[in-house]
């Protein structure tokens, strides 16, 4: 129903185009009638219109993505003489067909370069049209996609921070320092370090209101979580890490690797009472980053374990695809016995440090 439409406005289009010819053609050297004259003009211009109908999905095509403006200007130059031509040497097949010599004869004298002109503007108008329509739906899609990632950035900051500070990690992380403030003095100040340094550093991304950082700060406030986490699980919790240096340089959305640990430590750990190694591996592989994070917990039925995905996981899933589209991915491997693992792959882009106060986070560059 939608293309029919289009197709309808789009020849109601070429009206007053096919009256300008006609007119055209009744007012030249040789006499028409207004009869004759009308089909003429509806002759060439429904010739112009069925070449228009590439020329627009062509157009279409170059336009759905930025392209130098020197390569679009080279390919529509060639294109609109190309067009310019087609179009004078289907008319002047049309009239050598059903004219007179004398018509065709006249038709080359007198018209034919100022029609190979007039087909190269009338593609200069089509082009214009179909470019101008198609970036600002382009831009349009764009735009709703940053306000996606901006609206996903918020609820996964929001719910990261729930999560860091809600009373349940807060009873949990200090009632495990009280229960060492008496055997190990040292180790029960240092862990009341880490907290107050994981919980400001939560507070400065949120502050700063950051779309990414660099992964080596985002792995500053995981290894500072991982850390009380230890404290409070002891033996039960095992970290093995693999966190190349190149890649703690790249850029990332903000809280895409925290949510991917608490996940592991949540249904991982917490899950069983035998001992769980979380596993967080990070390196770039040619133009991509890729962050592993696993546990050998007790794992999950895969289809259900997709189904059932927390908050956490859904948000990273979600503003990678608003970000980088097919650029990215994310694949979890789950099944029962078999722990968890979550792989996310995005392009691996550099991070540049902003300083603000006491605090030092990166963005995209």
């Amino acid at each position: 129903m939608l293309r029919l439409r289009w197709l309808l406005w789009y020849a109601l289009s070429w009206v007053p185009v096919g009256a300008l010819y006609a007119l055209m053609i009744y007012m030249s050297t040789t006499p028409r009638s207004v009869a004759g004259a009308a089909v003429g003009g509806l002759q060439s211009v429904f010739i112009a219109a069925l070449l228009g109908l590439p020329v627009w999905s062509i157009t279409r095509r170059l336009a759905e993505r930025p392209r130098p403006y020197a390569t679009l200007v080279v390919i529509h130059m060639g294109l609109a003489l190309l067009y310019g031509v087609t179009w004078s040497g289907l008319i002047w097949l049309s009239i050598a067909l059903a004219a007179p010599t004398g018509v065709v004869e006249e038709y080359v004298r007198n018209a034919l370069g100022w029609q190979v002109v007039t087909g190269i503007f009338v593609y200069g108008m089509l082009t214009g049209v179909t470019h101008a329509i198609t970036v600002g739906k382009r831009l349009r899609a764009e735009r709703e996609a940053v306000a996606q990632a901006d609206a996903l950035r918020a609820r996964a900051e929001l719910s990261a921070l729930r999560s860091q500070m809600n009373p349940h990690f807060l009873f949990n992380t200090l009632h495990s320092i009280s229960a060492v403030v008496r055997t190990d003095p040292a180790a029960a100040e240092l862990a009341l370090e880490k907290l107050a340094v994981l919980l400001r550093r939560l507070l400065d991304v949120n502050r700063l209101g950051a779309d990414h950082v660099a992964l080596g700060d985002e792995w500053e406030i995981v290894r500072d979580q991982l850390a009380l986490e230890q404290l409070r699980f002891g033996d039960r919790l095992r970290v093995e890490t693999a966190v190349e240096s190149d890649a703690l340089d790249c850029a990332i959305p903000v809280f895409t690797l925290q949510p991917l640990v608490e996940n592991a430590i949540k249904h991982g750990v917490s899950a069983q009472t035998r001992r769980c190694t979380v596993k967080v591996s990070a390196r770039v592989q040619g133009d991509v980053l890729a962050i592993d994070v696993s546990d050998d917990g007790p794992g999950a039925d895969g289809k259900a374990a997709l189904n059932a995905q927390g908050l956490g996981i859904r948000a990273v899933r979600e503003r990678l695809l608003a970000r980088y589209g097919d650029r990215s991915g994310m694949r979890v491997e789950t099944s029962p016995g078999q722990g968890f693992r979550v792989r996310v792959t995005l392009p691996a882009e550099p991070a540049r440090p902003v300083i603000t106060g006491d605090s030092r986070v990166a963005v995209a560059t």
